[in-house]
């Protein structure tokens, strides 16, 4: 099963779910993240050095730890792609390595003017070729979606502005996603290969990133991750 964290050591301090990393505060406990340990204004990676980022500057593309949304405590992962140049990617890798079989859940809060898609991948890294399955939340069409080549499969409405619970489980290479403690039938053991993705890439991290290379005003926000 999958998890998530390396060389994780609990403090002495009587405080909970408060882990050091190489000697800086992470906001890890044994199954949640909820970023409420960290100082919000801080870039992730730096703030949690569980977690790596690619294409952010720290100004136009953000994946920082934030206080202006959460779904339980004080803070959030925040995302904003609002620079036409790429997006911005937060990644979090798998502690023990590949998972052929695992579970996520998270919370996410899309805002309802964003103009283009959030994105949540499970696979090897961050490039599509890496991808073992992909969840695609539009916004603008209330609409969640599965990477499934051209066009990407539909399997739900979503309310934004609201906060949701996504949770996808995979294994024998098929995966199935539920929101809000309910299962989507129209994605429910879902064959990786019937998508256009590769089995091959047995997951070892989650990646979630907004917006593309064309527009600007695209944001998330990301709570109470669970690997399993």
């Amino acid at each position: 099963m999958a998890k998530y964290f390396k060389n994780v050591v609990r403090t002495a301090v009587a405080l909970p779910a408060v882990f050091l990393i190489n000697g800086v505060v992470s906001s890890a406990s044994a199954d949640t993240i909820n970023f409420d340990n960290l100082t919000a204004g801080t870039q992730i990676d730096a703030a949690d050095p569980s977690w790596s980022v690619d294409k952010v500057d720290g100004s136009t593309m953000l994946a920082e730890v934030s206080a202006k949304m959460a779904k339980s405590g004080s803070n959030s992962l925040y995302l904003l792609d609002d620079s036409t140049a790429d997006k911005p990617y937060a990644i979090l890798p798998f502690e023990n390595g590949p998972a052929a079989s695992g579970s996520i859940s998270f919370d996410a809060y899309i805002p309802s003017d964003n103009a283009k898609t959030v994105y949540i991948n499970v696979g090897v890294g961050k490039n599509n070729s890496q991808r073992y399955f992909e969840i695609r939340l539009s916004a603008s069409e209330g609409k969640a979606e599965y990477e499934n080549g051209s066009p990407d499969m539909k399997f739900a409405d979503f309310t934004p502005d609201q906060w949701h619970t996504y949770t996808a489980t995979w294994g024998n290479g098929k995966f199935s996603i539920a929101i809000d403690g309910v299962a989507m039938p129209d994605a429910t053991d879902i064959s990786v290969e019937s998508t256009g993705l590769s089995t091959d890439n047995i997951p070892t991290t989650v990646t979630f990133y907004a917006g593309d290379k064309s527009s600007k005003g695209t944001a998330a926000y990301i709570d109470n991750v669970k690997i399993k």
